[in-house]
């Protein structure tokens, strides 16, 4: 689909789709991941970090 528009000299971008396609093992994989995720320690360290840094973000408002 396009939407091309221009108006008064307002020209709105072209749509974009987003999608995600997987086959045979790749699909597999994915829903097994989706059903059963795993994590590590190191995962597991970066969302505390994450939390730590929207928490001091927070506070300096």
């Amino acid at each position: 689909m396009n939407y091309t528009f221009c108006r008064v000299g307002i020209i709105m971008a072209t749509k974009i789709e987003f999608g995600l396609f997987l086959e045979g093992d790749d699909a597999r994989a994915f829903h097994e991941y989706m059903e059963n995720p795993s994590d590590t320690e190191a995962g597991r360290e970066l969302i505390r970090e994450a939390l730590c840094l929207s928490k001091s973000e927070a506070d300096s408002l």
